[in-house]
């Protein structure tokens, strides 16, 4: 069906992209090579999760509220890319624009997208990664999608089409098959105008794309630049569809106009593996925003997502213990759920250490290397941080038991700074070291 496309000369501008090129990166890129020494990591590898990133984010925040928000941020990501190592049918990610213009990523709290991409362009520039072309041309692709979408003119459930096909050059990290449509549409909640970038993994080859790109838009090839090579020239020249020539939604537009990926898992299944490996994820997030950073710890609980979660997809594991459920378990006498809590507390750290140990599968996904990603060999968890945050995370759940320990004095370690604190427990109580971040 052939869709016409938005007039981009009607748009106006109230995208708003901070000068980035006056922002210096270099105490960043400074502090991302001391982070690589420490965790061993091979600077020219290009990496699909590079921990060293999150770490330095976290690094770069200036208080507590940030480092909370970089936390759920890591969050996000390390969701992601279990989602790209599964290859999973489709995947979800919502951009939001702020009262100046701004645009942001829920992976990037607290500093406008584009800057965030503008540093991993120097970043790639600098370390010479074959793929640098291709990401310029990708970043102005997604400075025309949200300057666009974002338009007041542009009517809601307008989209842009970008075709992410695996990468023509020796060499490249992007070895994946990808169709994203961006949709423009209202936050369910607020009511405020974002956009949702749906990625479809793909199994569409290049003449398929050729001819869905004309259907599309019969001029698509009629820039000056279309003779370069097409993985590039896909990334620079979204296709924009206007609901109210075609309607279609999203998945509707995939299946009519793309193949899907043959061995793709379908996005339930790994929401439902995410949801088994929650606890692990967690763990992953603390360890990377510690106040101290370690490498071992965050190799090591690293490794155990990853192993944890491949070990679900590929059936390996029927059962799955879930500390977090066990709290549903309880009996009705005290003493029987602090002793069902730590037992299945220790169960989930005997997992954690038992696949903290496991080499990682080294497999290519949508944008580098998933696997490991230091040289050292693996240790074990310090008993000592084991009893901390088996200890913290006990004393948190009793904390919300009702009537328990109610009105009483109690040492209590802070689930989210680790603080032990000597206070009247109530329930909802907030930490005092750290208020501004969680609930105790």
């Amino acid at each position: 069906m052939s869709a016409e496309i938005l007039q981009r000369e009607d748009y106006t501008l109230t995208t708003v992209f901070p000068s980035s090129g006056s922002i210096s990166f270099k105490q960043d890129f400074e502090s991302i090579d001391s982070l690589h020494s420490q965790l061993r990591v091979r600077g020219d590898q290009r990496l699909a999760h590079d921990p060293v990133m999150d770490r330095a984010r976290y690094e770069r925040a200036a208080n507590d509220e940030e480092r909370w928000a970089v936390r759920q941020g890591v969050i996000v990501d390390t969701k992601k890319h279990l989602y790209e190592r599964a290859h999973t049918s489709q995947s979800d990610v919502t951009y939001y624009q702020d009262s100046e213009g701004r645009i942001y990523h829920p992976k990037f709290p607290g500093e406008s997208f584009d800057v965030v991409l503008k540093r991993g362009l120097e970043y790639s520039k600098s370390r010479g990664f074959v793929d640098y072309e291709r990401e310029v041309k990708e970043f102005e692709g997604w400075k025309e999608i949200m300057m666009v979408l974002f338009d007041p003119k542009t009517v809601i459930d307008s989209k842009a089409i970008v075709i992410s096909e695996a990468g023509k050059k020796k060499g490249t990290a992007f070895t994946d098959n990808f169709v994203d449509i961006f949709t423009k549409t209202l936050d369910s909640v607020t009511g405020e105008i974002i956009v949702v970038m749906r990625r479809f993994a793909s199994g569409t080859n290049d003449d398929e794309y050729r001819a869905a790109a004309i259907c599309f838009d019969q001029n698509y090839f009629s820039s000056e630049r279309a003779g370069e090579e097409m993985d590039i020239y896909f990334k620079e020249h979204p296709v924009f569809i206007d609901p109210r020539v075609d309607p279609r939604g999203d998945n509707e537009l995939f299946d009519a106009e793309f193949k899907k990926q043959k061995g793709a898992i379908e996005e339930e299944k790994t929401k439902g593996y995410l949801d088994e490996c929650k606890l692990f994820i967690l763990h992953y997030a603390d360890t990377i925003c510690a106040k101290f950073f370690e490498p071992k710890n965050v190799k090591e609980a690293f490794c155990a997502v990853i192993n944890k979660f491949d070990s679900l997809r590929k059936g390996l594991v029927e059962t799955v213990s879930n500390a977090a459920r066990g709290v549903l378990e309880f009996g009705s006498n005290v003493v029987n759920k602090v002793s069902s809590l730590v037992n299945k507390t220790a169960q989930f750290f005997e997992e954690l250490d038992r696949y903290g140990r496991m080499k990682i599968e080294e497999i290519m996904v949508g944008c580098g290397l998933s696997g490991e990603f230091s040289i050292e060999g693996s240790g074990t968890f310090s008993i000592g941080s084991v009893i901390k945050s088996i200890g913290g995370f006990i004393s948190g759940v009793i904390s919300a038991i009702p009537g328990l320990f109610k009105d009483k004095d109690y040492c209590i370690n802070c689930g989210a700074c680790g603080a032990l604190i000597k206070r009247v427990v109530r329930r909802g109580g907030k930490c005092p070291v750290c208020p501004a971040i969680r609930k105790c």
